[in-house]
């Protein structure tokens, strides 16, 4: 009997080794052979995220970009950390293949979470993420995601026989999973992810940067937020060289949003209707050629400090029988009004002119002449794309694409500036309510995921590392047209993915380490192969 218990327990050893963690492509690692060469660097500055404000310390750079994080690098590991107020973390991201280095060591924090790079498969519970992985082209590297996800191949992970939805994320077969504004100490996968509380546009896409730390791409996201950037500020000119020449007055735009009442233990808010003023949207608004009303002036005009008030940067409306005719006033000389509201029990196929008319209280047929923005036809919605539950793309592309937002507005706010440079790009996120068909929205389903990515978490490709050994043995630099470490056959000691050591040999051998374990256990109990 007592040898069947140590047969029992080794097995479960040969379990626990075989779910101990996602089985990571040997690629993505270096080669033990690389470690021997004196001052190697494996992220190299052109490998490291770029940002105006470098700084050269010793043996690392500190990077920070946006307003909240910072990236510092070492010779086989990086420190990110997020300094959003209420959301600060910091990680110790080491590349695969390399010893995790101890954060106390480093006057790092005790609550300092060490991960090995790039990760392999993760959790992505926001769907902000989402569009930064996929321009980082690691969207492969997602094993969970979350139901509400509107890109086609994510539908199919989380919906369908796969059902992989980030609720059902299982610890053993992940590596990372981003929480959004979730603040998880206790959990050593737990990545808070905190790209919309940086106020403006660019602020938010340059996460791009921090998405790609976790994954070696940092290269990638350079290229990528570099032409977003140059797409967003095009957009940003020719809307202001349009005014100029054409004497044109900008728009006076409006954000509005409902809110019914809310009435729980813990919580408790009246119905209200909300202008917003806030950093981002303004800058929205003014870089797309258009403005907005002057927040103090309306609350020293219309504000009584009960039932019209100024809360941070919004101006709140409550008592909605009584001071909705306030806000009809503040319309009326609106040119451009933004609708973020939602519509209980309605997806935005299915939301009409008339479901917005309802809302604010403007069915009478004279709103549809006093209100310049109904009478111009020129009410917004930001549903333009959806999957067929309903949840739109503007939570899970805009904060990554500004570029494509900006666009949107500017062909919204003057239609005429893209005209006169033959730009005839239809709008993606940002829909009209008085186009020829207000349903206009366009969906995407699980079917449109190709079946060669419509994987269910399968292994990823690899991302290689920046530097490796060629075939001499020499320590080269990845090019874009040699990424990896060439197929060599002089020595199985080369560099991945033929190399055998570090991490990448263990995810490698963990089969063969079953079988030995497997075999001691038969050779105790005399059974023999």
């Amino acid at each position: 009997m007592a040898s069947r218990g140590l047969f029992a327990a080794l097995c479960a050893a040969c379990l626990a080794v075989a779910s101990a963690a996602p089985l990571r492509n040997s690629a993505d690692c270096v080669n033990v052979d690389l470690l021997k060469v004196t001052g190697v660097n494996v992220f190299p500055t052109t490998r490291q995220i770029s940002s105006s404000s470098v700084q050269f310390l010793q043996d690392r750079t500190t990077v920070s970009v946006a307003q909240n994080f910072e990236v510092s690098y070492y010779s086989t590991f990086k420190v990110v950390t997020n300094l959003y107020t209420f959301a600060k973390e910091t990680y110790v991201l080491y590349q695969c293949g390399t010893a995790a280095p101890n954060p106390a060591d480093y006057g790092l924090p005790a609550a300092t979470k060490v991960l090995a790079v790039p990760l392999t498969a993760v959790s992505v519970q926001d769907t902000t993420v989402l569009n930064f992985m996929k321009i980082l082209n690691v969207l492969d590297r997602v094993a969970y995601v979350t139901p509400y996800a509107v890109e086609p191949c994510m539908q199919a992970l989380a919906g369908g026989s796969c059902n992989r939805t980030s609720d059902n994320a299982v610890a053993d077969k992940i590596d990372g999973k981003f929480v959004g504004f979730s603040v998880k100490p206790s959990d050593p996968q737990a990545i808070t992810f905190t790209a919309t509380a940086d106020p403006g546009p660019l602020n938010r896409a340059e996460y791009i940067k921090y998405v790609a730390t976790f994954f070696n791409r940092e290269a990638a996201a350079n290229t990528a937020f570099n032409a977003i950037v140059s797409a967003y500020n095009a957009n940003k000119q020719l809307a202001a060289t349009y005014l100029s020449k054409n004497s044109a007055v900008s728009p006076l735009v409006a954000w509005i949003y409902y809110q019914p009442k809310y009435d729980s233990a813990t919580y408790k808010a009246p119905e209200q209707v909300v202008l917003y003023f806030n950093a981002y949207r303004r800058q929205y608004v003014q870089d797309a050629g258009g403005r907005l009303h002057d927040l103090a002036a309306l609350n020293a005009q219309y504000g009584n400090n009960n039932t019209i008030t100024v809360s941070g940067s919004q101006l709140v409306f409550t008592d909605l029988p009584n001071t909705l005719p306030v806000l009809r006033t503040i319309l009326a000389s609106v040119d451009v009004v933004i609708d973020e509201s939602f519509y209980d029990g309605k997806n935005p196929t299915q939301i009409t002119l008339d479901d917005f008319r309802a809302l604010y209280g403007l069915t009478d047929a004279a709103a549809l002449t006093d209100l310049k923005f109904l009478a111009n036809q020129r009410l917004l919605r930001l549903d333009g794309s959806a999957n067929p539950g309903g949840t739109t793309a503007w939570f899970e592309e805009a904060v990554a694409r500004p570029d494509i937002v900006l666009h949107d507005l500017v062909s919204a706010f003057l239609p005429n500036a893209l005209l006169s440079i033959g730009d005839t790009v239809p709008a993606k996120l940002v829909r009209n309510m008085f186009a020829s068909n207000p349903g206009r929205v366009v969906l995407s389903s699980a079917a449109q995921c190709p079946a060669a990515q419509a994987t269910c978490g399968a292994p990823a490709s690899p991302v290689c590392p920046a530097v490796y050994l060629d075939c001499q043995g020499r320590l080269t630099a990845a090019t874009d047209s040699q990424p990896c470490a060439p197929s060599c056959s002089a020595s199985p000691s080369n560099n991945a993915p033929n190399g055998a050591g570090g991490a990448a040999s263990r995810a490698a051998a963990q089969p063969l380490l079953l079988v030995a374990l497997l075999v001691a256990a038969l050779a105790v109990l005399g059974w023999g192969l």
